[in-house]
């Protein structure tokens, strides 16, 4: 096991997990990764250690300086000949450190000012090659194409619903979840406005989110900002009113894009899912595949595919095109070819057929998935209570390759 006791000077402690045996058997090496892509590699002095026993060692290794925002050194331990169970080279364990640098930065570059028409039903707001469509009525984005191509179907739009997974069930919170009806709560938009301001447009959204039978409800607030380039700053902040349940599914934004959006790349926790406390075997680094190696083939259909600390995640198609969210500073995503409710009331994957688009959620957090199948439910810090929220994501459209 390591520890970072500085990890800027590269002073670690090492902790010999086995009850017998030194760490005589295995090579240390380190990587350093700029925003997942490699900076520089090479051998280190593996430390003597007894078993049972801790130490603290240097580790020498290069960096960029100064050094970038998310800029990650992991160390690795690996087998120096072949064993019975393993070849050699068999990493046994690693550990991952963020390198303290500067902070990211967002694009700055708006090239020219964005405008918008109106009408009793729908703002059109348009920019530098693009045009975007806003439901007044349903306080949405119902469209939006950037040089002819279409990037948002529709959303988005602030939900708490997920589908069940088998450590709800034991738990009960499952049921709890099902008496709130999470999956049918009603959306009313209170108040549409929108705002010149000279070179942005403003639309700030003011909807309340419940059951008209029942005395509880979610007060929430979108105030998006649309810039000349195409880029939107979405900020959303909500307040829960009345007697909801102990513990919600999840918050965050629900939204629909074009299936041939389907090349998913982000930087954060992969390759595999991960969750709020399911997630310390994820490393930070770039990752990428097609929408439907994100879909995990649970025996009974239920949630799936979330990967967490994300910085940003664009999906594009064939030619390096369509979209990209970014958090502030991380968020939570999935990209799915079904929605919740495909997932909710499945019994069988063979009762699932993948959709002609994906369904991309942009979540704040979720709720800790537990052990409940065998065991306790999540930790009470990782319980997401109903609370007041306010979480923020950049939309932009990507129109080329990186270079």
């Amino acid at each position: 096991q390591v520890s970072a006791v500085d990890a800027a000077r590269g002073v670690f402690r090492f902790t010999n997990r086995y009850d017998f045996r030194t760490l005589e058997h295995l090579e240390l090496s380190w990587k350093v990764e700029v925003e997942g892509k490699p900076f520089a590699t090479g051998p280190a002095d593996t430390p003597n250690v007894a078993p049972g026993d801790t130490v603290e060692a240097q580790v020498a290794y290069s960096a960029p300086n100064p050094i970038p925002p998310r800029t990650y050194l992991t160390l690795s331990f690996t087998l120096k000949e072949d064993q019975p169970w393993a070849p050699a080279g068999h990493e046994v364990a690693s550990a991952q450190f963020e390198l303290p640098g500067g902070k990211a930065k967002r694009p700055s570059a708006r090239t020219s000012p964005a405008r918008f028409n109106d009408s009793p039903t729908r703002i059109y707001v348009t920019g530098e090659g693009f045009e975007l469509v806003f439901d007044r009525v349903r306080a949405v984005i119902s469209a939006w194409q950037v040089n002819g191509r279409d990037l948002v179907l529709s959303g988005p739009k602030i939900d708490f619903f997920r589908a069940a997974i088998d450590n709800d069930r034991p738990w009960d919170v499952g049921g709890a979840w099902q008496k709130a009806d999470f999956e049918h709560l009603t959306h009313r938009t209170d108040d549409v406005h929108v705002q010149d301001m000279g070179a942005t447009v403003r639309i700030a959204v003011k909807e309340t989110i419940g059951q008209p039978a029942l005395d509880r409800r979610f007060i929430c607030d979108y105030v998006y900002t649309f810039f000349g380039d195409g880029a939107i700053a979405l900020q959303i902040h909500g307040v829960p009113e009345g007697d909801w349940p102990t513990t919600l599914p999840r918050i965050g934004l629900t939204m629909t894009i074009p299936l041939d959006l389907r090349r998913v790349t982000w930087f954060g926790r992969g390759p595999g899912e991960s969750y709020i406390d399911s997630k310390q075997a994820g490393r930070f680094g770039l990752y990428s595949m097609d929408v439907d190696e994100m879909y995990t083939p649970y025996v009974f259909p239920q949630e799936f595919g979330n990967r967490t600390d994300v910085s940003w995640v664009s999906l594009t198609n064939a030619d390096g095109i369509g979209l990209l969210a970014e958090g502030d500073p991380t968020l939570d995503f999935s990209a799915k070819r079904f929605t919740a409710a495909d997932l909710e009331h499945a019994r069988h994957t063979y009762d699932l057929k993948p959709r002609d688009e994906i369904v991309l959620s942009l979540d704040y957090r979720h709720n800790g998935l537990g052990s409940a199948s065998c065991g306790p439910g999540p930790w009470a810090k990782y319980q997401l209570h109903p609370h007041e929220f306010s979480f923020a994501v950049l939309l932009r459209p990507v129109t080329s390759r990186p270079a």
